[in-house]
């Protein structure tokens, strides 16, 4: 008990820094499913004749994953920023997709429900 604490123990809120930089890294997520939410709702004011079905939206969605999963395994073993960013984009337009995809199926139930 010699080492006791000689300071009160102080409880303080972290302080939250919204930077720039900080701020742009959200940037492929508030994309992916913003365009997913505008997506659904296009396919809900148009109808379904002339769009994409749900299951074109899944195969874009795993060409885009599997595109940004060659990207991303050829970074490790020839480290670019270049890879890097290409990957991230890719995968975000995967997920842009998948996201897509289901809410077009939504939309489609809901309709399919109506009739």
């Amino acid at each position: 008990m010699s080492q006791a604490i000689k300071h009160p123990a102080t409880i303080a809120a972290p302080r939250i820094k919204f930077r720039a930089d900080g701020l742009l890294s959200f940037l492929p997520v508030v994309l992916a499913v913003g365009g997913a939410v505008a997506l659904a709702l296009l396919r809900w004011r148009t109808g379904g004749e002339h769009f994409p079905s749900d299951g074109a939206l899944m195969m874009l969605a795993l060409a885009c994953y599997l595109t940004a999963a060659i990207f991303h395994l050829t970074n490790l073993y020839a480290p670019s920023t270049l890879f890097q960013r290409i990957g991230l984009w890719t995968a975000t337009g995967g997920v842009f997709f998948n996201l897509a995809s289901w809410f077009v199926r939504w939309v489609a139930t809901y309709e399919r429900e109506l009739t």
